[in-house]
């Protein structure tokens, strides 16, 4: 399990802000799927990470439900850092940005795509969407099309997925 702590930092910010503390990365997980596909197999489906900071952040962040093991329908609200511009906006990277856009159907295994007009650097931002009487995390932003900036693929909340966060609540509280 690879330490992170030397070089990964959290540090939440608002329009440049100096922001509400600093938090160091203690280890970080990925699916074996991303880090050892198997050949000939899409690793999108696996395009996830969990980090364990240091200390707790949700008195900073928030927090969100979890909306997993289903088929999440939409509508999607993303957020993420845009630096690539578009037709549409100048994005630079500077300044956080949300897009909502409905779930478009297709044949994706593991993945779920949806109308995103969020550019290169949104990677790893949240999909929130209104289910379970609240706001629930459904997804996150992992791959678009190339040159086609109207949509974004996320990885499907699976049993992977739960798995993998199983192991690091695990490593968290030691049960």
């Amino acid at each position: 399990e690879p330490q992170f702590a030397n070089w990964l930092h959290f540090q939440p910010q608002f329009r440049g802000d100096s922001g509400r503390g600093v938090w160091a990365a203690e280890a970080a997980y990925i699916h074996a799927g991303w880090s050892n596909p198997q050949d000939g197999a899409s690793a999108g489906q696996f395009d996830y990470a969990f980090v364990r900071l240091d200390a707790p952040i949700q008195s900073v962040t928030g927090t969100a439900s979890l909306l997993a093991n289903t088929e999440p329908t939409g509508p999607f609200t993303s957020l993420g850092y845009p630096r690539k511009p578009s037709d549409t906006f100048d994005f630079d990277g500077r300044f956080l940005f949300a897009s909502t856009g409905e779930r478009v159907f297709d044949n994706s295994v593991g993945s779920v795509k949806a109308e995103n007009g969020l550019t290169e650097g949104s990677s790893g931002g949240p999909w929130f969407t209104a289910e379970a009487g609240g706001m629930s995390l459904a997804g996150i932003n992992s791959t678009k099309p190339l040159k086609d900036d109207d949509f974004t693929w996320s990885p499907a909340f699976n049993e992977g997925f739960l798995d993998l966060l199983s192991r690091v609540l695990a490593d968290m509280t030691g049960v």
